[in-house]
């Protein structure tokens, strides 16, 4: 936008800056600069105060979204909807811009499903007059919040989707989706009777792409997010023993599967677009997640078994997911750290790579053998065999005991997955 353009106004009326100036370039170019500079402040600051009182009025608020993250599209519209129908929130006509240069939407055909719900727009012009509106406060409602010292926005996630219950989602798979989904299924050889499970393993190449929009090393700060797709195959194989499909979603950036029969890697398939990214989301028994795109599932009211998982981004939201946290190893004193250790020094806020480095810990992948575990316990769930005894929900307890009001998925009817917790009970004391 122009705002972003233009100098500081102590420097811009400095004399040294202005003699400088018209020494190199004249007194034109002084001039187009101030005009620049007041075209910008009028733009940003006075020009809203004119429409203020008429979109304020008419009940017209601005979100927040993020669009250039699958996570965030799928994620934040579905807290923001449900606020509105638990009455959490009042009634407004949300307007989400979706064209603010210099990123570019992460998934437009998931735009469709929220028309339902908010006024989305994507002209350029349009987005460039409104923007400023997103600017004003009054205008504004932010979507996510912090709680409390939390780093993380998601925080009060889990009260959201506790209070939602077992209600139907908000999103439906539209017949066209689906027909044209199973046809391109059927090209890469699943049969049209048969289930799968969407398998996603975040990579460093989504992030490095940021670095086009002027976020340098931004994907090396979050690289102890990332993991190893090699480590899923053992449950990946046992999924297909049980009779079912894989397919490994994600961006065309990440490094080919091996051959393995009835996995199919979508990812580099002439089949990928938008629209069947939504459809594996919506359309699979549960989602062996990581990050990001498992929110499509969430807003599906698809399960998702969460592996991988940050301690700052546990999200145990809803009542049919499962998840599992990396461990965190003491490179300081060569042991790994227990859970009350991780909560109560404050690392289960951590996020970006510099802090776990400045707290000497490393962040360990989930090994392929819990990978495995959870998923059969995600599908003996969905058979409605899984059994947990009274020790198992002693330690479901203990474990969400040591969590903190403001850490994400506090509170949350989530399960930590259950084998985890017997392996590493040790590290609940």
């Amino acid at each position: 936008m122009i705002a972003s353009n233009h100098i500081g106004w102590k420097r811009f009326f400095s004399f040294r800056y202005l003699r400088d100036k018209i020494s190199e370039k004249g007194w034109e170019y002084i001039l187009r600069r101030i005009t620049q500079a007041i075209i910008s402040l009028l733009y940003i600051k006075l020009y809203p105060y004119v429409f203020m009182p008429l979109f304020y009025f008419s009940k017209v608020r601005f979100t927040n979204f993020v669009f250039w993250a699958v996570g965030h599209m799928g994620h934040d519209p579905d807290i923001f909807v449900k606020e509105y129908f638990l009455g959490l929130r009042p009634k407004f006509n949300a307007v989400w811009l979706v064209h603010h240069k210099p990123f570019k939407i992460a998934n437009e055909h998931l735009l469709s499903y929220w028309s339902q719900y908010i006024t989305v727009i994507r002209s350029p012009l349009i987005c460039k007059f409104l923007w400023p509106f997103t600017q004003h406060r009054k205008l504004v409602y932010k979507v996510v919040k912090k709680r409390g010292s939390s780093s993380s926005t998601y925080a009060g996630a889990a009260d959201i989707y506790r209070k939602w219950g077992s209600r139907p989602p908000l999103l439906t798979l539209s017949e066209l989706d689906r027909e044209r989904g199973w046809n391109s299924l059927h090209k890469l050889g699943v049969p049209k009777d048969a289930w799968f499970v969407a398998v996603h393993c975040r990579e460093a190449g989504y992030d490095k792409s940021l670095k086009n929009y002027g976020r340098k090393d931004y994907y090396e700060s979050k690289s102890q997010s990332n993991a190893d797709i090699i480590n899923h195959i053992p449950a990946m194989k046992t999924i297909v023993e049980q009779g079912g499909w894989c397919i490994r979603i994600g961006d065309p950036s990440m490094k080919p599967l091996p051959k393995i029969e009835k996995v199919i890697d979508y990812v580099h398939t002439k089949e990928k677009s938008d629209w069947m990214d939504v459809f594996l989301s919506a359309s699979c028994k549960f989602q062996l997640a990581h990050s990001g795109i498992f929110s499509i599932s969430l807003a599906f009211g698809v399960p998702n078994a969460f592996v991988n998982q940050s301690f700052g981004t546990l999200a145990l939201w809803r009542v049919d997911d499962i998840a599992i946290p990396k461990l965190i190893f003491s490179t300081k004193e060569k042991r790994l750290l227990t859970f009350k250790e991780i909560y109560d020094t404050g690392i289960a806020d951590y996020y970006y790579k510099i802090y776990f480095e400045r707290a000497n810990v490393t962040v360990l992948d989930n090994s392929p053998e819990d990978i495995m575990d959870l998923t059969l316990e995600m599908l003996k769930q969905e058979k409605g065999e899984i059994v947990y005894t009274d020790k198992d929900e002693e330690l479901q307890e203990k474990f969400k005991s040591l969590m903190k009001p403001h850490n994400n998925g506090f509170g949350g009817p989530a399960r930590i997955g259950r084998d985890f917790l017997r392996k590493y009970e040790y590290l609940l004391d």
